[in-house]
């Protein structure tokens, strides 16, 4: 896939909307690797109180190259209730580092996990794993 975040992210989440930052904390750590590339990881959890407590976005992990400022990684949890279910979901997007490349990132492994509770059934949970490889032949650094 051409970018996996695309269809991973909403064109603009909820901890990154000016209206809502309030319902979330922040957390940023610098001194991050991946891949042995220096990254920014930048984490959004939803407050606990009253602020908070309606973001369907719980939790969201984005890995970012210091040097492109593109997103290399990310990890979101969901957690919303409609009318007569709850669902839960964590999706996770590994990238690494093209073969033979500075620049270039490809996908590594994605990880996407739901559980949806409906009334008078049991919870059912379903669980995808994608391994991606191959790139060896892969032209980069264009």
């Amino acid at each position: 896939p051409a970018n996996l975040a695309a269809q991973a992210l909403a064109d603009q989440p909820a901890y990154l909307a000016p209206r809502t930052q309030e319902a979330y904390r922040y957390a940023l750590r610098r001194d991050s690797l991946l891949d042995g590339t220096p990254v920014l990881v930048v984490e959004a959890k939803a407050r606990s109180d009253e602020r908070g407590a309606d973001q369907d976005v719980r939790y969201a992990r984005l890995t970012i190259d210091r040097e492109s400022n593109e997103l290399v990684g990310l990890t979101a949890a969901r957690s919303s209730r409609i009318l007569l279910f709850r669902e839960s979901s964590q999706l996770t997007i590994h990238l690494r580092r093209a073969p033979n490349s500075r620049l270039d990132w490809v996908p590594h492994l994605t990880r996407f996990r739901a559980v949806v509770d409906v009334p008078f059934r049991t919870a059912r949970q379903f669980r995808t794993v994608s391994a991606y490889y191959g790139y060896e032949g892969m032209r980069t650094d264009s």
